[in-house]
C-alpha cells in the first residue's frame, strides 16, 4: 500500500534517479499529495519512489519489464525535509471474530459432525461434493477446497477444481513446497501461477486463496523475495485474492503473550509479508488452511497430550490464546490496521493412523468433539 506525503512549498522536482545529478522530469506545486510506493535512502538523504503511469496503466522499467517504473523526489535532502507524511486513519474494523475450524482429509463424517456442533471454518481435501454439501447445510460457513496431488499446469486447473462449479467455496492451488519452491525464481513462478488460478476463479465468480506458504516461509528477511511478492501479487491481493498460510504454533506455550516478540516468525508471519512486501494492509486478507500445533520433531495436539506436553483440558485454552493473537490489530509504521487473518482450519480430521504407522494420526482432532465446540462456535 502506498503512503501519502504532502509537499512543502512549490517546485519539488521529480527526477529519473534518486540524485540531484539526475535529469529533472517535472515539479510539484505546494501541498501536492504524493502516493509514495517506498522510500530510498542514499547516504543521509531519503528519496520517494513514485510509480509512473500513463493512460491509467502503470509503466514498467524499460530494462526489466517485471519491475515497475519510478520517478524520484526528495523527502529529506542535506537535513531539510521537503515533504510531510500524511497519516490516514484506517476505517474501523467491521470484521467478525477469528474463526477456528478443522481441516478434513478423509472419513468426512467426522468433519460433518464438527459442523453440526458449531464449526464454521474448514478445509476439505479432494471431496468437493462434500464441501458443497457443507455449504448447503451451513450457508454461513467459510469452506476451502484443495486437490492433492496437484498439477501446477494452469491449463489443468479448471479440471482439477471440478470446473470451479461452486462459487461459495474458496479454491486453492499448490500445497506448501510439494510442487514448487518458495524463493527467487521459484517464488516468482509460484506467484504468477497463483494469480493465474485466481483469475480463473474470478471468471467463475469464485474466490481463490493463493501461494499456500508452509510454516517458516517465505523468507521474510529477503528484500528480493518481498519485492517479488509485491510486484507479482500486490494488485491481486488488493482485489480479493487471499494469502494462504499453514500457520502453526511450534509449542503449546508459544501463543502466550510473553512470546509475542517471536510471533512474527510463526503465527504472524503473513503480517510481516504484508509489511515487508508493501501490500495493502486493509485489503489483503489471510486464510489459514492448516493450523493449531506442529511441534518440531513431534506432532499435533494429540501427540502433545499423549506425551505430557499439555493437558487435554488445556486444548481450548491454547486455541483461545491463538484466537486472541490473531485478533490483535496489525501495526505498520505505528498505524494500527484490522487483523488480516480470517480463520484457521485445525489439522486434521479423518486420518487416525495408530502410532508407528505412516500418516497424520498424531494430529487427529476427532477425539476432542467434547471440548472443541465452544471454540468452534465463536464466529
Amino acid at each position: 500500500m502506498s503512503k501519502t506525503y504532502i509537499t512543502r512549498g512549490s517546485g519539488l522536482r521529480a527526477r529519473k534517479q534518486p540524485s540531484t545529478d539526475a535529469a529533472i522530469v517535472g515539479a510539484f506545486p505546494d501541498g501536492t499529495r504524493l502516493a509514495v510506493d517506498h522510500n530510498v535512502t542514499v547516504g543521509e538523504d531519503i528519496w520517494h519512489a513514485l510509480p509512473v503511469s500513463a493512460g491509467g496503466v502503470g509503466l514498467r522499467d524499460a530494462n526489466d519489464l517485471s519491475a515497475p517504473a519510478y520517478l524520484f523526489s526528495a523527502h529529506r535532502y542535506r537535513g531539510t525535509d521537503y515533504t510531510d507524511s500524511e497519516v490516514v486513519e484506517p476505517p474501523a474494523s467491521t470484521r467478525g471474530r477469528y474463526r477456528i475450524g478443522v481441516n478434513g482429509l478423509a472419513n468426512f463424517h467426522e468433519m460433518e459432525r464438527a459442523f453440526e456442533l458449531g464449526c464454521r471454518y474448514g478445509m476439505v481435501v479432494n471431496d468437493f461434493a462434500f464441501a458443497s454439501k457443507l455449504m448447503d447445510r451451513f450457508p454461513d460457513a467459510f469452506v476451502m477446497v484443495r486437490r492433492t496431488p496437484f498439477n501446477l499446469d494452469p491449463n489443468s486447473y479448471l479440471h482439477q477444481m471440478e470446473g470451479i462449479g461452486d462459487p461459495r467455496l474458496i479454491y486453492t492451488g499448490m500445497n506448501e513446497g510439494d510442487e514448487i519452491g518458495y524463493t527467487g525464481s521459484a517464488l516468482r513462478e509460484r506467484c504468477r501461477l497463483s494469480v493465474n488460478y485466481w483469475n480463473q476463479c474470478r471468471a467463475k465468480g469464485a474466490r481463490h486463496a493463493g501461494l499456500t506458504f508452509s510454516m517458516g516461509t517465505p523468507v521474510i528477511e529477503s528484500a528480493e523475495d518481498m519485492r517479488i511478492i509485491h510486484d507479482e501479487c500486490a494488485e491481486a491481493f488488493a482485489q480479493g485474492m487471499f494469502i494462504d498460510y499453514h500457520g502453526y504454533s511450534p509449542t503449546p506455550e508459544h501463543p502466550d503473550p510473553k512470546n509475542a516478540s517471536d510471533w512474527k516468525w510463526y503465527e504472524h508471519r503473513m503480517r510481516e509479508v504484508i509489511k515487508r512486501a508493501r501490500l495493502d494492509p486493509i485489503k489483503t486478507r489471510v486464510t489459514l488452511s492448516e493450523g493449531h500445533l506442529d511441534s518440531p520433531g513431534g506432532g499435533g495436539l494429540l501427540w502433545a497430550v499423549k506425551y505430557g506436553k499439555m493437558l487435554r483440558s488445556n486444548i481450548p485454552v491454547f486455541l483461545e490464546q491463538r484466537r486472541a493473537l490473531y485478533e490483535l490489530p496489525m501495526v505498520i509504521d505505528g498505524v494500527e490496521y484490522p487483523a488480516p487473518e480470517i480463520g484457521e482450519a485445525g489439522f486434521q480430521m479423518g486420518r487416525n493412523e495408530p502410532e508407528g504407522q505412516p500418516g497424520w494420526g498424531g494430529y487427529a482432532l476427532g477425539g476432542y468433539m467434547d471440548i472443541l465446540p465452544p471454540v468452534w462456535r465463536i464466529v
